[in-house]
């Protein structure tokens, strides 16, 4: 295993670099190692999970793992976790081989796990939704919408193309219902891939910023 001083810096790299992945990037990565959707993932492994209340990636947790710790290194996750409130930690194994042949694998923590877990619960935070109509006037909520809908983003043009067309044919549209359209629209391959996408676009749905998509 890698001295902990090496992959210090590797994992700071690592979290800078997904603290960027979006909703959509996570969800390829999902299916590209499991060939499973994110949802049918999740719901599958995390009992009385609903996928729709997640807030996916808005706070990062770097864990280090190895046999040895050099006092410099420590000392900046110390530092990191206490003046930053960054969720960081060390993790040192400890190897033994008793004289009747046993073998013993222990570890010890830099930062007492307690306060690492609060740190990392404390850093995650759900965006505020309202049901509450915007107050923006029409001509305003057409440019937010028409810059929204020139974005290369896969979720805005299944809104287009699926969402919106669907619900002026309903007054009132299921998920199920909704399934459906993507497939006879032949966005979807089938109705399981479709509730794949549908979480996609709540999400995107979601993050809704002052009348911003992000």
């Amino acid at each position: 295993m890698k001295n902990l001083h090496e992959l210090y810096l590797r994992a700071i790299d690592y979290a800078s670099d997904l603290a960027n992945w979006d909703i959509e990037r996570i969800s390829e990565t999902c299916m590209a190692y499991t060939e499973s959707s994110l949802e049918d993932y999740m719901t599958v492994n995390f009992e009385n999970l609903e996928i729709d209340d997640l807030t996916i990636n808005q706070s990062q947790r770097l864990l280090l793992v190895g046999f040895s710790i050099e006092e410099s290194l420590g000392r900046m996750i110390e530092w990191l976790s206490d003046n930053f409130d960054i969720a960081i930690n060390a993790v040192i194994l400890n190897y033994v081989k008793t004289e009747n042949g046993s073998e013993l694998l222990s570890r010890t923590v830099t930062i007492p796990e307690e306060i690492a877990k609060e740190k990392s619960i404390k850093n995650k935070f759900k965006i505020e939704m309202s049901n509450e109509p915007g107050e923006y006037e029409a001509d305003k909520l057409k440019e937010l919408l028409r810059g929204y809908f020139k974005q290369a983003n896969y979720s805005s043009n299944r809104i287009k193309n699926v969402l919106l067309p669907a619900l002026l044919k309903n007054d009132l549209l299921t998920r199920n219902q909704l399934k459906i359209a993507f497939v006879e629209a032949k966005e979807a391959d089938d109705e399981g891939q479709a509730g794949y996408f549908i979480a996609l676009i709540s999400n995107q749905l979601g993050h809704c910023h002052k009348g911003l998509f992000t």
